[in-house]
């Protein structure tokens, strides 16, 4: 070790510098020093920072946020609307379906035999056709169970497709074309047998 002030050589153990008087701590204490990495070389920096990772912003981490909640919103809406279509698919409406029957040569209504029967709004022709049978016979007993039925409108025409179009019926199409409420709407059960004799009749 050297001092520092007159570049005379210190041996090892003293305390002093023999020409000028300098003290060794100073000069341990600057070699510690110069031992030590120096972070004011630019390289030295980069590296620092490429070890320990970029650390995110604020508005950074909110962003991120941001996008999560947006996507889970997504994913929920979307979940909702196929709740909503699949309840809306099977919710069940009231509609009237009574029984109709050949009178001389003319298909006529039976009075008071309309009966409000539950049905899905989707529902087709044979389902509504099932359920008005089995209403009617347990409420019935009178009632032939080994006829065949048909399922027809108020004019006694079989229900096919809905009335001046060719789309198929189904309960909810029906209703909005005659433009009435669920519980106004109207069809008739009438035997195929019945029906065949308006034509035999004549």
């Amino acid at each position: 070790m050297f001092c520092t002030i007159c570049g005379n050589e210190i041996k090892t153990g003293h305390h002093f510098c023999s020409v000028c008087g300098r003290a060794t701590m100073f000069e341990e204490k600057r070699a510690r020093t110069d031992r030590l990495p120096s972070f004011s070389n630019s390289h030295s920096l980069t590296m620092f920072e490429e070890n320990r990772g970029e650390v995110p912003t604020f508005q950074q981490i909110m962003e991120k946020k941001k996008g999560q909640l947006d996507q889970i919103s997504k994913v929920k809406s979307l979940e909702r609307e196929d709740r909503f279509m699949k309840k809306k698919k099977t919710e069940l409406v009231k509609i009237n379906v009574g029984i109709a029957h050949l009178v001389k040569g003319e298909i006529k209504a039976k009075r008071s035999t309309l009966m409000p029967v539950k049905v899905p709004k989707s529902a087709s022709k044979g389902i509504v056709q099932r359920t008005a049978i089995d209403k009617h016979m347990a409420h019935n007993c009178n009632l032939p169970c080994n006829e065949e039925w048909q399922l027809v409108y108020p004019d006694f025409q079989k229900v096919d497709n809905i009335p001046g179009t060719s789309d198929f019926f189904t309960v909810e199409k029906y209703k909005e074309s005659i433009g009435k409420s669920y519980a106004r709407v109207n069809l008739f059960l009438c035997r195929t047998e019945d029906l065949q004799g308006i034509y035999n009749y004549f």
